[in-house]
């Protein structure tokens, strides 16, 4: 895809701009934002997982019990446009959780190829118990950067997928704010 505005932007740096002396920043695959991000994936699931450890529950799983929560009477391909996940992968988690019970798969009234997910109240309490797991490993991997880093970052990291997001192969494309139900967990 051709972009217009391409001439005007700045080129990634040469993969040995900016390397310090010593340590990882010689390594050119740390110059290399994709490798970089792929690492902050797998560190941030880690960290999840061992928040999240009593509640046996993956981080895909519990963005799916929060997208059912947070965009009430959505059904499964639509909450995987929002989590921008691929449809597949949305079935099994649902299947899953329904499997266990925190999940129920209704037919869509007026089309029923559809599945609307709804938690059930095991569902409600496993996301109660898990969601504050999440936000605790949010905290603990942002700690060593400032307010002013951190919104930056969000920032930057917001651009580049609004920007770039149409280069993925599942896009995500979110509902409006006022659509929203947003419960925290106590």
């Amino acid at each position: 895809m051709t972009n217009s505005t391409s001439s005007t932007r700045q080129k990634a740096p040469p993969p040995d701009a900016g390397a310090g002396a010593g340590g990882n920043d010689e390594f050119r695959l740390n110059r290399i934002p994709g490798f970089l991000i792929r690492r902050i994936q797998q560190i941030l699931t880690a960290m999840v997982f061992e928040e999240t450890d009593d509640c046996e529950v993956t981080p895909v799983q519990v963005a799916v019990m929060m997208s059912v929560r947070e965009f009430p009477g959505s059904d499964q391909k639509r909450l995987a446009e929002i989590i921008a996940i691929d449809q597949s992968t949305i079935g099994n988690v649902a299947e899953r959780l329904e499997q266990r019970g925190v999940l129920v798969r209704k037919p869509k009234p007026g089309d029923r190829r559809y599945k609307v997910l709804e938690l059930t109240r095991a569902g409600e309490k496993l996301l109660d118990r898990s969601e504050p797991g999440v936000w605790a490993a949010q905290e603990k991997f942002f700690a060593c950067l400032t307010n002013a880093e951190r919104a930056a970052f969000f920032e930057t990291l917001q651009k580049l997928v609004r920007v770039n997001g149409d280069h993925a192969r599942v896009a995500q494309d979110l509902p409006p704010v006022a659509t929203r139900v947003i419960k925290r967990p106590r």
